[in-house]
């Protein structure tokens, strides 16, 4: 998820911890500890991320795909990042001479403990994924339900607008509801009937915080934002069972190897899809528009036409078929063997793969291209896809021990 997303988040659970906690009359003073614990949940909702600090040190693209969601987006990761924080806040305490008492460090762990942990939680739910288990088990999982920039979670916010104690923080956090208004009507991914429903669910959840006590407020914010994820994970199953029948009526000696699913913002019935099959001794990917509620809103009229320009990997069209549910836009397909054989041959390729789920291989000027087809929206060369340089089995860097996402397609074919 966008950090946007997680302070919303690590904000909401620092004002809960703050109201629900046991409090001690000796320990630290109300607004002291209201403050320390939402600053503190807001920070640490983000701390998993400082991975971005030394994947930029890599000075590689392939290094940020292969290390950023690395290490600290696993529980080894945040359970070592939870004994740093609340080391830090233990050791900071002493030094202004705060005298914090046992409830008050039991709602400090609390607070860092759920943050932490909901850092991981959103970023399993869109289809980036994440592999929490390391070094017990490398895969990749993904939740493929919510957008990685939702506006609908940032409204689910909005009570806390009137939790906020500085006119700086309310301003910050409306100038955050006003930006999810502006971009659903603002941008050729939300229709405007997108827009009109966040909008209401906006002034629905202002008017609860406003008239409703602290807890009320609390409440509401983290009901809506339980539903909005909830709506999105039972909309995205209906997507999936939909697209997986259509395979199967289409490529009947197929092996449906994944599907690849993302809402578009704001609109849980229009799902960008992306298939990877096996078909015999050919491997292909395929791009469609899945619409789970066609009587309502037809594939053909989800409002996200990017999919329709032009993308790096040598995708071809597909006729189009009729139907409302489902509307199919190009593909992929190229020999079984061609992924192994580049993958030995080049060391890039092999770490490449470690993050791929829906890789692609080309030939340009003379020069293999790789790439993955779930962030391919541009003709040039974007942030998920890599030149190879000369054939080489030997990398600068480690390779990462994340299990290939499509190990399935790399076994040499026999």
């Amino acid at each position: 998820m966008d950090n946007l997303t997680h302070t919303l988040a690590g904000v909401l659970i620092g004002e809960t911890v703050s109201r629900l906690a046991p409090q001690d009359r000796a320990g630290l003073p109300p607004p002291q500890r209201r403050d320390l614990l939402v600053a503190l949940s807001a920070v640490c909702s983000n701390l998993p991320d400082a991975d971005l600090l030394y994947t930029f040190a890599a000075g590689s693209k392939l290094g940020y795909l292969s290390q950023h969601r690395g290490y600290t987006h696993t529980i080894v990761g945040i359970a070592l990042a939870a004994a740093l924080a609340i080391l830090v806040v233990e050791l900071v305490m002493r030094w202004r001479g705060q005298r914090p008492a046992r409830p008050d460090r039991a709602a400090i762990v609390a607070a860092v403990g759920l943050s932490l942990a909901l850092h991981l939680v959103l970023d399993f739910t869109n289809n980036y994924g994440v592999h929490p288990f390391w070094p017990v088990d490398n895969r990749w999982v993904y939740g493929d339900a919510v957008f990685i920039v939702e506006p609908l979670l940032w409204v689910c916010a909005a009570p806390l607008l009137f939790l906020q104690r500085t006119f700086i923080a309310r301003g910050l956090l409306a100038a955050v509801l006003i930006a999810a208004v502006a971009l659903s009507f603002g941008t050729r991914w939300m229709l405007p009937a997108s827009g009109a429903g966040l909008s209401v669910l906006l002034a629905s959840l202002l008017y609860a915080g406003w008239k409703g006590s602290a807890r009320t407020a609390l409440t509401c914010a983290a009901g809506a934002w339980l539903a909005v994820t909830a709506m999105f994970f039972v909309a995205g199953g209906l997507a999936g069972d939909r697209i997986a029948r259509e395979v199967a009526g289409r490529h009947p000696g197929a092996s449906l190897l994944d599907r690849v699913l993302s809402p578009m913002p704001a609109n849980p019935l229009c799902w960008n899809v992306i298939v990877v099959t096996l078909e015999a001794d050919r491997y292909a990917l395929r791009r469609a528009v899945v619409s789970v509620g066609p009587a309502v809103l037809a594939a053909r009229d989800c409002p996200d036409r990017t999919l329709d320009e032009a993308a790096t990997a040598p995708m071809r069209p597909i006729a189009a078929q009729p139907g409302a549910a489902v509307r199919w836009l190009d593909e992929y397909v190229v020999g079984k063997a061609e992924f192994p054989r580049i993958v030995q041959a080049y060391c890039e390729a092999a770490v490449f793969m470690h993050f791929a789920r829906a890789p692609w291989l080309a030939s340009r000027d003379g020069r293999w291209i790789v790439g993955d087809l779930r962030y391919d929206r541009e003709p040039q060369l974007g942030f998920a896809e890599v030149e190879l340089a000369e054939p080489s089995r030997a990398c600068s860097g480690a390779r990462p021990p994340w299990i290939e996402p499509r190990r399935d397609v790399l076994a040499p074919a026999r």
